[in-house]
Order: structure tokens, then sequence, then C-alpha cells
């Protein structure tokens, strides 16, 4: 997040435009708990700034939703937020979980070496078996709606619209 939020308050026109920067960030929380893991967040952010010196901007974490608002010490007008949502366990996990669900031939055999090897072999194991790149097979995830019914992904979906078209307040 620091190096986006960095690049942002370093531009030279942000100061004068006083635009409201959003950034919206999906992290795995590998089964650790959401609001743990946001303090966590805030105390590293808040750790860094204060070692790297930062001077430009400051930073507080919303009590309403999982966001952070940087903001200019000199004008709070001057706002960057970065929004946080997770996927219970892992992208990697839950792709794997659907890939093996949606195999055609030999599926107990292949299942089971699936759930066998480390998860990013899997990852690499089922684009082949689609014939297609690790990053395809996310996108045909999407596309197919692999995930619609899992609730880490209907709260992803309904939270986008909110983070975009309306204020994030803190």
């Amino acid at each position: 997040m620091i190096p986006f939020v960095g690049e942002v308050f370093g531009k030279k026109d942000f100061s004068k435009n006083c635009l409201d920067h959003h950034f919206f960030v999906v992290i795995d929380a590998d089964g650790v708990n959401v609001t743990t893991l946001h303090e966590k967040y805030c105390d590293i952010i808040q750790h860094t700034i204060k070692s790297k010196k930062i001077s430009r901007y400051s930073c507080r974490r919303s009590k309403v939703n999982p966001s952070y608002e940087f903001f200019s010490p000199i004008d709070a007008r001057n706002r960057c937020v970065v929004t946080t949502l997770h996927i219970p366990v892992s992208l990697e996990e839950e792709l794997r979980q659907k890939g093996i669900e949606r195999l055609q031939k030999n599926r107990a055999k292949i299942s089971t070496d699936l759930l066998n090897m480390p998860v990013h072999t899997a990852m690499t194991e089922l684009s082949k078996i689609h014939e297609i790149s690790k990053e395809e097979l996310v996108q045909k995830s999407v596309r197919e709606g692999w995930f619609n019914d899992m609730p880490w992904y209907i709260e992803i979906c309904k939270q986008l619209p909110l983070i975009f078209f309306t204020k994030v307040t803190a």
C-alpha cells in the first residue's frame, strides 16, 4: 500500500486538485480473523510512516469499514483511501477446490494428485489441464462464476460499488 500511496502524494498537482484517490485491495486472510488483520495492517502502516520519516501524509483507520485513510497533515482534503477485503483462506486454495470440481476426465485420480501437492504447484497443473495460463485461470473462474455462491465473493461484489461510488468515512 505504502508505495502506491506515496506515488499519489508525490504527484505535483495532488494538492491543487484536492482529489480523493481510492484503491481496493483483496488479500488472502489465510484463516486469520479479519479484525485482527486490520489492526495489524494499521500498526504496520503507522510503523512504516514513522520509521521512514514520511511527512507528506498520515494515516488513520476507519472504524466503520475496512479502510485506511491517508491524508495530508497540511490539507486533510487531500486524501487517498485504501479499502481492503479478504478471502478467508487463499485465492489459490479456492481456485484449486473449484478447479477440481470442474474437472471432466479422470477426476478422482487427478483430484487426489492435485490435493496432495503444494497449492501453487496445483495451480500450475490446473492451468495446464485447462490449457491456459494461471492468470487466465483466474479470469476464467470469474467469467464462469466459480465463486458466485461463496460468501467472501458475494461480499466483495457487494462492496465494490459502495467503495467506488460513495465517500469512505473514517
